[in-house]
């Protein structure tokens, strides 16, 4: 299964700029620009037996969602139990103040850097076994 990193900008050019670094990294990147969207794209690879090693939302984000901002998806995806142990992490401008993110993982400032990503890249052995866990589970109730 490939090691996928959802990608929740409304920027065109933060997305096209992650998915490339994250791509050199050898990730497969989701870019989407909303929560709505975002939301949906959790659904499909949920569907396909996939889940993101990594979701970074940007603090902005606008979308469907109530509140539709990268915080708010972050508090859905925390209280789903299918994505509850995914890191989420809110991307924020160079220069934003940087306060409060809960109930993420932590923030990150755009564009993203490997000093900023590193420590949360290093914890995908963790997502490995979930997700044996999750494939375990999914047999068993076929």
């Amino acid at each position: 299964m490939p090691r996928t990193i959802l990608l929740a900008d409304d920027s065109p050019l933060a997305r096209r700029m992650g998915t490339e670094y994250l791509a050199e990294l050898g990730f497969e990147v989701t870019g989407v620009a909303s929560s709505a969207e975002a939301w949906q794209a959790l659904e499909a690879l949920d569907a396909a037996g996939q889940f993101p090693e990594l979701v970074l939302a940007s603090a902005a984000l606008p979308g469907e969602l109530p509140g539709g901002s990268g915080i708010e998806l972050a508090r859905r995806i925390k209280a789903e139990p299918r994505w509850r142990a995914t890191p989420v992490l809110i991307l924020v401008g160079a220069l934003a103040t940087v306060d409060a993110f809960a109930p993420a993982d932590g923030v990150l400032r755009k564009p993203l850097s490997p000093a900023g990503l590193e420590p949360w890249l290093v914890r995908s052995p963790q997502a490995l076994l979930v997700r044996a866990c999750r494939a375990a589970a999914r047999q068993a109730f076929l």
